[in-house]
């Protein structure tokens, strides 16, 4: 494992040159400096230890102001939307940390699951837990998840149904 600070444009070439590569693992965290939640993330993922074993695996932090020019981008991350934004490349597919942990330990996890395992999104889903999809209801503009809607849907077409049953048996009388 090496540890890369990308601060400047040739760093951020040997950034590029890693994510081409197709057997590494690359971790990237982007900060932009001025972020609090940067600030609290950034100290946790300097702790995390270079081990000489894992030679496939890159961990690097991306400075936010290098990427204000339009020529720097990182290869295969796409645009980064928000800080910090904490990703692994492999192979040319991106997964996002979905953790909410921001803590050594749970990056240490993360980063030796996602680098062992053929599919890094088994790991992450033990780090970051259940995702659930939320979509709003139409009436109260509240969220439910997609099972929960899917049920209210069906209630509510067996009310119409009820209704609409009773409206026909008015209209034969």
């Amino acid at each position: 494992m090496s540890k890369l600070a990308v601060n400047t444009k040739e760093d951020l070439n040997v950034l590029n040159q890693h994510l081409s590569e197709p057997n590494t693992h690359v971790f990237v965290l982007v900060f932009m400096e001025e972020c609090g939640p940067c600030k609290a993330t950034r100290p946790e993922w300097d702790k995390i230890e270079v081990a000489d074993k894992d030679k496939n695996v890159v961990v690097a932090d991306v400075n936010s102001r290098l990427l204000l020019d339009d020529s720097n981008k990182i290869e295969h991350v796409g645009d980064v939307m928000a800080y910090p934004t904490i990703k692994h490349v492999h192979k040319g597919k991106v997964h996002d940390y979905s953790g909410a942990d921001r803590s050594h330990a749970s990056f240490e996890k993360w980063i030796k699951d996602a680098s062992a395992s053929a599919s890094p999104n088994k790991s992450q889903s033990k780090v970051g837990g259940r995702k659930r999809r939320n979509i709003k209801t139409r009436r109260s503009g509240k969220r439910r998840t997609k099972r929960n809607a899917k049920k209210s849907e069906k209630r509510v077409r067996k009310g119409c149904e009820k209704k609409s049953v009773k409206r026909n048996a008015k209209m034969q009388k």
